[in-house]
């Protein structure tokens, strides 16, 4: 009975405040509403415990909004100093989704001014098997990848990738090694067509002055 009479007791004493919260005037929302459409995030990866996780930098969050994670129902103030600052969310697991609402922080308390979805990448379970050495940029072998795949498939498909490499670049040793034959037979015949051009003239005229000098002695 006890109990009871203090939950009443709190609840009587909050309720005031509870409305308050809820006041939500159209100028407040509008307000609040630009600032919840100013809000980004970016993901970054990191290493704890062994572990992969990702964590959410909100970037754009002024002290009169929230964030609202409706899956652990916590909510995220701006603390700092700052008017607008970072919310830096950790520990968010590979291949899950988090819905965020943003509300307001003192007005518009559970209006919900924008809702923010944050899709975290599956960890690709093959990315680092031995097949995947030295192909680390090819789509099935990226670390993040939502891969429904079984094993023998994707073993099949990589090394399919791999021979088709392999075949375009014997490829392109090919073509480079017959432009680089045309290009050596045409250095060596700039290189020689004119010296042997110039050679052939001198040797005509050379035979031009021989006969006209023995045509004279034919005639004396």
């Amino acid at each position: 009975m006890k109990r009871l009479i203090y939950i009443l007791i709190i609840s009587i004493c909050l309720f005031p405040n509870l409305i308050k919260a809820e006041e939500c005037t159209n100028k407040d929302r509008t307000r609040l509403q630009k600032q919840a459409d100013n809000v980004t995030y970016i993901l970054e990866e990191y290493e704890e415990d062994g572990q992969t996780y990702f964590k959410a930098t909100f970037s754009g969050v002024s002290k009169e909004i929230r964030i609202f994670n409706n899956g652990t129902l916590l909510s995220y103030y701006n603390l700092s100093d700052d008017f607008v600052n970072e919310i830096v969310v950790k520990r968010m697991i590979p291949g899950k989704k988090y819905i965020y609402d943003i509300y307001g922080s003192n007005n518009c308390f559970f209006t919900s001014l924008r809702k923010v979805t944050v899709n975290i990448p599956k960890i690709n379970k093959f990315y680092n098997d031995e097949v995947c050495k030295g192909i680390s940029d090819y789509l099935l072998c990226q670390k993040f990848n939502d891969l429904n795949l079984e094993y023998d498939e994707f073993l099949n498909k990589v090394n399919n990738y791999k021979a088709r490499k392999n075949i375009k670049k014997d490829n392109e040793t090919i073509s480079n090694e017959k432009n680089e034959n045309n290009f050596d037979f045409l250095k060596l015949y700039n290189k020689l067509y004119w010296p042997t051009f110039i050679g052939l003239i001198c040797i005509l005229i050379l035979l031009i002055i021989l006969w006209k000098k023995e045509n004279k002695k034919n005639k004396l």
